[in-house]
């Protein structure tokens, strides 16, 4: 019985709403801005691979997302670039990594959205050919077969447009 009663204060304690906090603790805002700065970084990094100036790692990225996504590859720098900016312009006040629902899947949802409209768009061009690599190709055969060119283009745009506007939703906010 004794024994019982400690692991329910053990528990109680354990549950009690403090946090232990871990060697790297950093505040919200700095993780943002990291995070910011990681994704800038790797636009840059990505954008050196197109003139293979990244070493072996930009000759691996370059193949692996050239066979993935195709031609659009050559905008993920920009989407990078725009996703970085704005994890840096959010405002300080919002809470980055503990409501990561607000803050953070929405900008990484925004970015896949845009990859996606730009691969199946190009994957529109020649199904054949693959322009918009396997992901474009796998999401434009479907809407070829069923609703045509034209009405696939139109639902590609809006896809494109809705990612444009989730990323626009944090770049626009002021501090």
């Amino acid at each position: 019985m004794a024994k019982n009663k400690k692991i329910k204060v053990k528990n109680r304690y354990r549950f009690s709403g403090k946090k232990k906090l871990g060697i790297f603790a950093l505040p919200a805002e700095t993780k943002q801005i990291i995070f910011g700065v990681l994704m800038i970084l790797s636009a840059a990094i990505i954008t050196l691979s197109f003139f293979k100036q990244a070493g072996e790692a930009g000759e691996f990225f370059m193949k692996s997302a050239y066979s993935l996504i195709g031609e659009s590859v050559f905008i993920i720098p920009l989407i990078l670039l725009l996703g970085g900016l704005a994890f840096l312009r959010i405002k300080g006040s919002r809470n980055f990594f503990k409501g990561e629902k607000e803050v953070f899947w929405p900008i990484i949802f925004g970015i896949l959205i845009l990859i996606f409209g730009f691969s199946g768009i190009l994957g529109t061009f020649n199904p054949q050919v693959k322009t918009g690599g396997w992901i474009g190709y796998a999401l434009s055969w479907p809407l070829l077969k069923y609703f045509g060119f034209l009405a696939s283009r139109i639902i590609f745009l809006a896809l494109l447009v809705t990612g444009s506007l989730i990323l626009w939703q944090f770049l626009a906010i002021s501090r």
